[in-house]
Protein backbone atom coordinates (compact mmCIF):
# COMPACT_ATOMS: atom_id res chain seq x y z
CA UNK A 1 0.00 0.00 0.00
CA UNK A 2 1.23 3.48 -0.99
CA UNK A 3 1.84 6.11 1.82
CA UNK A 4 2.68 9.42 1.45
CA UNK A 5 5.80 8.73 3.11
CA UNK A 6 6.93 6.51 0.40
CA UNK A 7 7.48 8.80 -1.85
CA UNK A 8 5.24 10.35 -4.97
CA UNK A 9 3.36 7.71 -6.55
CA UNK A 10 5.59 8.16 -9.49
CA UNK A 11 9.11 6.95 -10.26
CA UNK A 12 11.53 10.05 -10.33
CA UNK A 13 8.75 12.40 -10.01
CA UNK A 14 10.47 14.47 -6.99
CA UNK A 15 13.18 15.54 -9.79
CA UNK A 16 11.06 16.67 -12.89
CA UNK A 17 10.42 20.19 -13.60
CA UNK A 18 7.02 21.50 -13.36
CA UNK A 19 6.07 21.51 -17.36
CA UNK A 20 7.81 17.51 -17.76
CA UNK A 21 5.23 16.66 -14.37
CA UNK A 22 2.28 18.02 -16.27
CA UNK A 23 3.19 16.35 -19.64
CA UNK A 24 3.40 13.03 -17.79
CA UNK A 25 -0.16 13.73 -16.92
CA UNK A 26 -2.34 12.30 -19.42
CA UNK A 27 -1.07 8.81 -18.80
CA UNK A 28 -2.08 8.50 -15.34
CA UNK A 29 -5.13 6.73 -13.81
CA UNK A 30 -7.27 8.64 -12.07
CA UNK A 31 -6.29 7.06 -8.70
CA UNK A 32 -2.49 7.60 -9.25
CA UNK A 33 -3.60 11.45 -10.61
CA UNK A 34 -5.10 11.57 -6.69
CA UNK A 35 -2.24 10.24 -4.78
CA UNK A 36 -0.16 12.66 -6.98
CA UNK A 37 -2.50 15.79 -6.30
CA UNK A 38 -2.00 15.19 -2.63
CA UNK A 39 1.92 14.53 -2.36
CA UNK A 40 2.13 17.69 -4.58
CA UNK A 41 0.04 19.62 -2.42
CA UNK A 42 1.80 17.96 0.66
CA UNK A 43 5.57 18.32 -0.70
CA UNK A 44 6.37 20.25 -3.75
CA UNK A 45 3.82 22.45 -3.63
CA UNK A 46 3.60 23.98 -7.14
CA UNK A 47 0.32 25.70 -7.65
CA UNK A 48 0.82 25.63 -11.95
CA UNK A 49 0.88 21.41 -11.35
CA UNK A 50 -1.72 21.22 -8.36
CA UNK A 51 -3.98 23.09 -10.97
CA UNK A 52 -3.14 20.94 -13.95
CA UNK A 53 -3.53 17.61 -11.62
CA UNK A 54 -6.89 18.77 -11.27
CA UNK A 55 -7.93 19.14 -14.73
CA UNK A 56 -7.11 15.77 -15.37
CA UNK A 57 -8.68 14.43 -13.09
CA UNK A 58 -11.57 16.38 -14.35
CA UNK A 59 -11.20 14.88 -17.50
CA UNK A 60 -12.02 11.62 -15.98
CA UNK A 61 -14.85 12.20 -14.85
CA UNK A 62 -15.99 13.85 -18.29
CA UNK A 63 -17.96 10.79 -20.14
CA UNK A 64 -17.56 10.17 -23.61
CA UNK A 65 -19.78 11.03 -26.17
CA UNK A 66 -21.81 8.16 -27.47
CA UNK A 67 -20.57 7.53 -30.48
CA UNK A 68 -22.92 8.74 -33.93
CA UNK A 69 -25.54 6.61 -35.16
CA UNK A 70 -25.00 4.79 -38.18
CA UNK A 71 -27.23 5.27 -40.93
CA UNK A 72 -28.60 2.53 -42.85
CA UNK A 73 -26.73 2.19 -46.39
CA UNK A 74 -28.94 2.85 -49.17
CA UNK A 75 -28.11 0.80 -52.55
CA UNK A 76 -27.55 2.48 -54.89
CA UNK A 77 -28.96 1.07 -58.74
CA UNK A 78 -28.00 -2.31 -60.13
Amino acid sequence: MHTDDDGPPVEGYEGLPARDAMRLLRDLSRVTLERLYSWEDLHLRRTVVLRAIKRAIDRHDVQPPPPPAKKPRQKVGT
